[in-house]
């Protein structure tokens, strides 16, 4: 049962809740659970971490670094790096691993921060790359 407040009123949001308060004697007293909903990362954040994972697939490919692909014939080959490769072969693999999702759209946005801090100190620092998390100026180019 939802109910929400309006102007320091709390209404019942649904039928079911409503019929539930009608069913209450006068001057009852019930115990009521708040739960905020949970932050989730904002627009700017999104459009931050597809820069973020452009402005990685950009490093490792000037410095050489190719992707690996398995082909589903088994066959490997080596491809430069893209937006997307790093989004699901970095990105969602330790977003998944510390949060048990891959979807961007279920992080808060400190856990956005957290996948950043880890990719930045065990995938690019030790190639000796360092590509910043961007700021909302990254984002206005």
């Amino acid at each position: 049962m939802k109910a929400q407040t309006v102007t320091g009123t709390l209404i019942p949001w649904d039928e079911e809740l409503s019929e539930a308060i009608k069913k209450l004697d006068d001057g009852a007293v019930v115990d009521i659970e708040i739960i905020k909903p949970k932050k989730r990362r904002t627009s700017q954040q999104n459009k931050a971490i597809h820069k973020y994972c452009d402005l990685v697939a950009l490093s490792f490919n000037a410095a050489g670094i190719t992707h690996k692909l398995t082909l589903p014939n088994g066959v490997e080959i080596e491809t430069d790096w893209s937006m997307d490769n790093v989004k699901k072969g970095i990105w969602h693999p330790i977003q998944e691993s510390l949060f048990n999702t891959t979807s961007t759209t279920d992080l808060e946005p400190a856990q956005v921060s957290k996948v950043y801090e880890i990719i930045n100190r065990d995938v690019t620092l030790p190639l000796k790359i360092h590509v910043p998390f961007p700021n909302w100026k990254d984002l206005a180019t």
